[in-house]
């Protein structure tokens, strides 16, 4: 029943990451100086807290983090996470509506994709986690040092030449790996509290700062995403990668995966690579980016 809410829980966040994203999409869309302009300078970021459509988007986007964290507190992480790729088809309408553009088949193709992908991921994952023999002596900061060495490679990858209709997918996926991270360390955040008498207060204050940290520093970096791409781009990018890496996490790391047998590990990685490659064809079909040139960015004026 507990495992049940969370997921209702989860599925209405899901409908508000969707409308944040498009909210602070729209924000940050009309700070734009130019076509040419790939990057948001940080006088207008710090600009943004004054456009009353970007505080709303944030303030949904804080309703349904807020949810999604009671979801963690009740349930795996490997079972939260996924369910907000729901976010997805929500942007997709969403935007449809707002921008008054037509959804082609091709843009419902890549959608049917990633949610596909990450619902068969999640089975697979779901079916075989167990919360209850978690633990926390595993070196976690070595998982937190791959996952930043991760984002910090796919933002350097984001800035050499690759096409511009897959550049805000990659820009996108950096800021999802943070989110995954912070997702991954609140889960590890609770059994620290569970476990008080092993780990004193101290260690769970400089947690929550550093996860804290990690959600602001992935917020900049969606930010930026927003500036070079759209809605639904940026929003499939987080429902995919961030549930990919935190699911990652959870199974190794927090030791959720106990009951894996190599089979389920090959579905899982086809799955997670089927929902990858939907949210980066998404990002390529969009009707808006069909109209953008596929000059590399380096060659651009």
């Amino acid at each position: 029943m507990i495992t049940t809410i969370a997921i209702g829980l989860v599925v209405i966040a899901s409908f508000c990451f969707a409308g944040g994203a498009l909210f602070q999409h729209m924000a940050v869309s009309s700070d734009r100086v130019s076509e040419e302009q790939d990057s948001l300078s940080l006088a207008q970021i710090l600009s943004l807290v004054r456009r009353p459509r970007w505080l709303l988007g944030l303030g949904l986007v804080m309703v349904g983090a807020c949810l999604h964290l009671v979801a963690l507190s009740q349930a795996p992480v490997t079972v939260v996470q996924p369910i907000g790729i729901l976010a997805v088809p929500w942007s997709v309408l969403l935007a449809a509506r707002i921008y008054r553009y037509r959804t082609t088949p091709v843009m419902w193709l890549t959608v049917a994709m990633t949610v596909i992908g990450i619902v068969g991921f999640t089975v697979l994952s779901t079916t075989h986690s167990d919360d209850r023999r978690s633990t926390i002596d595993l070196p976690l900061m070595l998982g937190a040092v791959v996952l930043c060495l991760a984002m910090a490679l796919t933002l350097l990858l984001a800035r050499r030449s690759i096409p511009m209709s897959i550049r805000s997918f990659a820009v996108a996926s950096a800021g999802a790996i943070l989110y995954g991270l912070a997702s991954a360390a609140t889960k590890t955040l609770f059994l620290h509290v569970e476990q008080a008498d092993r780990f004193p207060v101290p260690v769970v204050v400089v947690g929550a700062v550093a996860i804290l940290a990690t959600y602001a520093f992935g917020g900049w970096v969606i930010q930026q995403a927003h500036i070079i791409g759209h809605p639904e781009v940026v929003v499939g990018s987080l429902t995919t990668v961030d549930p990919l890496i935190a699911v990652a996490y959870g199974l190794v790391v927090l030791s959720e995966g106990v009951s894996l047998t190599p089979l389920v590990v090959a579905g899982m990685i086809i799955f997670g690579a089927i929902a990858t490659g939907g949210v980066a064809a998404l990002s390529r079909y969009h009707p808006e980016a069909r109209q953008r040139s596929l000059q590399p960015v380096g060659e651009r004026a």
